[in-house]
């Protein structure tokens, strides 16, 4: 795939696999602002976090997309995020392995326990077992049904297998954003 002047990016990939990670750093780099689907899902409050309605959600998703640049990151999927799939300029998936993603998970747990990472919930041995089932869920097939579901063009999907896959892909998008701003 051709890298482009991409300036409307999806990410996409399990728990643990690096999205919010990359949405940072591509941020910074491209000076795009990122959006985390999860804040989009949940109403954050000092009482607790509530979970948005499909419309509501989709009523946030049609506001970020109907923007000039975006990068949104998150695993959700559904009717309320086909908009979003089909107007990315790219699709970056996060296909990180399972045996990565799980040792990721323990670490994240235990600099959350230790307030190391910040966190918009309260870590707790249910929410990392719910995590690991969710990693499992993801590998035994949702990560592909996605796709199928959403009419993805498939050329406009960049899998992410591994470190190299991902120095390569930041580079690109660096080129691109130089080939970008000179025809500005």
């Amino acid at each position: 795939m051709s890298l482009q002047c991409c300036r409307k990016i999806h990410i996409f990939g399990s728990v643990a696999s690096g999205k919010t990670t990359l949405a940072k750093k591509l941020s910074d780099s491209l000076e795009i602002p990122y959006y985390e689907l999860d804040n989009m899902v949940w109403n954050r409050k000092p009482s607790g976090d509530v979970r948005r309605s499909e419309i509501e959600r989709e009523v946030i998703v049609q506001e970020v997309i109907g923007s000039d640049t975006w990068i949104m990151e998150g695993v959700h999927v559904g009717p309320w995020m086909r908009n979003s799939f089909r107007k990315a300029d790219v699709i970056l998936f996060l296909d990180l392995p399972y045996h990565q993603r799980r040792s990721r998970l323990l670490l994240r747990f235990f600099k959350q326990k230790l307030k190391l990472e910040k966190v918009h919930y309260k870590p707790t041995l249910q929410i990392l077992r719910n995590m690991f089932k969710w990693n499992k869920t993801f590998d035994s097939g949702q990560r592909f049904t996605f796709l199928y579901e959403s009419g993805v063009d498939l050329d406009k999907v960049v899998f992410v297998k591994n470190g190299k896959d991902l120095t390569k892909l930041l580079h690109n998008l660096r080129d691109a954003k130089k080939r970008c701003n000179g025809l500005r």
